[in-house]
């Protein structure tokens, strides 16, 4: 009913539970907004370009490019469930999601390569669309996760499971939105 969206962050805490740090509603999706709200984040938590932080995405509208421009030096990381979600917008065959998931799951490039190798041998197609999508650029793949980063996350299932806790309250006025959410 009301033409808003809620950009959120969430994070893992030492017991492998999630906790919303910050979140703000615009009228769009889009590269302003999304620069707008990690400029906040920045200086809300006082982020500096050495920090070893971890940011997993679904690389929504404006979303990666600014978090390139804004934290070059983070790990950023393409959620598997994006990943996966996007091939069956493109390709609507196959079992490809079991197969994903192995090469996801690689610890080093051998084990990657054996699973991409295997899943060439299942489906050429599904092998050539997984390879268009890049894991040392899109860091989907733990074999491609860089040592210095503690963190072996695959997906943003935390901000999946923030966005249902909160989802009895998106379809209020803002303002009462905003308060169901704050009191939850």
């Amino acid at each position: 009913m009301y033409k808003q969206q809620i950009l959120t962050v969430v994070a893992l805490d030492p017991n492998n539970g999630w906790w919303p740090i910050v979140w703000a509603v615009v009228e769009q999706e889009n590269k302003d907004n999304w620069r707008w709200f990690i400029g906040f984040l920045i200086q809300d938590l006082k982020i500096v370009p050495t920090m070893h932080m971890t940011f997993i995405s679904d690389k929504e509208k404006g979303l990666e490019s600014s978090m390139y421009e804004l934290l070059p030096r983070c790990e950023h990381r393409t959620c598997v469930q994006y990943l996966y979600k996007n091939f069956k917008l493109a390709n609507n065959r196959g079992d490809f999601r079991d197969k994903l998931w192995e090469c996801a799951r690689a610890s080093n490039q051998e084990w990657f390569n054996s699973a991409m190798e295997h899943l060439k041998d299942v489906d050429e197609k599904d092998y050539e669309w997984l390879q268009t999508h890049a894991p040392e650029q899109n860091r989907w793949c733990k074999a491609f996760y860089p040592l210095i980063v503690k963190s072996d996350m695959l997906c943003n299932n935390m901000s999946e499971s923030f966005h249902s806790f909160i989802l009895h309250a998106r379809d209020k006025p803002i303002i009462t939105m905003l308060e169901t959410i704050r009191k939850k």
